[in-house]
């Protein structure tokens, strides 16, 4: 028996299969380009919430909440937007 892998598709291959990447794009700032963008959370953060805005994961929206209020912000030049 060779060393060749069968696919599923009945194609051989004697490389492993890799698993897809899903890359989301870079958000960018509108304002000046940063690629330094995080998303707004808003509402009572717990204790996991609040770690996760000290390392800069997200940025807290305070609790309310508005029909315009901003989703995602800039953490280089503080721009907010949707």
């Amino acid at each position: 028996m060779s060393d060749a892998k069968h696919s599923r598709t009945g194609r051989t291959s004697k490389a492993p299969a890799k698993r897809a990447e899903s890359k989301s794009p870079t958000l960018k700032c509108p304002e000046c380009h940063s690629e330094r963008v995080r998303r707004i959370v808003y509402g009572l953060p717990g204790a996991e919430l609040m770690e996760e805005a000290a390392r800069e994961r997200v940025i807290l929206g305070g609790c309310i909440i508005d029909a315009d209020s901003a989703s995602l912000a800039c953490l280089d030049c503080d721009r907010r937007w949707n």
